[in-house]
């Protein structure tokens, strides 16, 4: 069974082996979640591509390439060499993805929608993409941009509250009544104590 988690990621080596869509794919999820990001390229996939905030290498994968990876994505169309990463990073406690296994990975990349402090993510564990895609769409229409902006007001005045000395019970009333108040109310109640 899968657990869904929020991982810090910044920093973190990642590899990821095929350079394809799919393997572009993973290393920019990688990129923007702020990992320090190798692509390597076997030379079966053509031409090397750049891919934003990662290092892309025309080589073919060794065992030796995942050292001091903490998570690795196989992305080859090579089922037996994607395997292969996968017995390789098991062995050395790595988290992998297998883009043609899933029931061997031990992580997915779920569809994200993210509006500010907000991140919901969607999966259906490979069982169906394109449902995944079709959720996070009805998502994204109920949760619109300005949640982003909701949630923002809210962690301002969220501070203020659980450090304003009053008993907690009071506490947790009062951010439980601030939840449901609008964007505009939040906003002058944020701004005032500014």
């Amino acid at each position: 069974m899968k657990l869904p988690i929020l991982l810090e990621m910044d920093g973190l080596k990642a590899l990821v082996i095929g350079g394809g869509n799919v393997g572009s794919r993973r290393a920019q999820t990688f990129a923007q979640a702020g990992c320090r990001v190798t692509v390597l390229t076997p030379s079966s996939e053509g031409n090397q591509r750049e891919i934003p905030g990662c290092c892309v290498q025309a080589q073919p994968y060794s065992a030796e390439q995942l050292e001091g990876v903490s998570i690795c994505a196989a992305a080859t169309s090579d089922h037996a060499l994607n395997a292969q990463i996968v017995d390789d990073c098991k062995a050395r406690g790595i988290l992998v993805n297998a883009a043609d296994d899933p029931d061997r990975s031990d992580y997915f990349f779920p569809s994200v929608i993210r509006r500010g402090d907000l991140t919901i993510s969607v999966c259906t564990e490979g069982a169906s993409p394109s449902m995944t895609r079709e959720i996070a769409e009805t998502l994204r229409e109920q949760y619109p941009e300005s949640v982003g902006e909701k949630l923002k007001y809210l962690k301002i005045l969220r501070g203020r509250i659980l450090n304003d000395g009053r008993p907690k019970a009071e506490q947790r009333r009062d951010l439980k009544r601030i939840a449901g108040w609008p964007l505009e109310r939040l906003k002058e109640e944020a701004e005032r104590g500014a």
